[in-house]
């Protein structure tokens, strides 16, 4: 479908910027956000959603700060349903994104650290990231 505006969707005009208070924003703007958008795509094994995002940087910055972080820290951490939280970390365990690890003496605690994986991709996007501010117009 053509919208009158000659563009050919409503995501087409949403980058472009028409007819929105991005008008009067830089040239650049919305594909910049767009491309750093792209480089985020390492770190969303799942596509769009960001559960997993936001798990796997809780947990990766939880081990930075040297913390150990459970499971009940990361539900009670994260802005989203129990229920979602415990399916998107089932995926990320299974898929190698994250490891468990028994805590200290407890047996009953269960550590969430980070694989190599994603740590490999982590650096990716950081990579891409930076990539991107040095190519940026200023």
């Amino acid at each position: 479908m053509r919208l009158s505006s000659g563009v050919d969707s409503v995501q087409e005009m949403h980058w472009q910027g028409k007819g929105t208070a991005m008008d009067g924003q830089r040239s650049g703007d919305a594909a910049f956000t767009q491309e750093l958008r792209n480089a985020l795509e390492p770190v969303l094994p799942y596509g769009p959603s960001l559960i997993p995002l936001d798990i796997l940087a809780t947990v990766a910055l939880a081990h930075e700060h040297g913390n150990a972080l459970t499971m009940k820290q990361l539900l009670a951490g994260l802005p989203y349903s129990a229920t979602g939280i415990r399916y998107n970390l089932a995926q990320l365990l299974a898929d190698g994104w994250l490891v468990k690890s028994a805590h200290g003496d407890d047996r009953r605690l269960v550590c969430l650290l980070p694989s190599a994986k994603m740590a490999e991709a982590f650096a990716s996007v950081r990579l891409q990231a930076l990539s991107l501010l040095e190519q940026s117009p200023h």
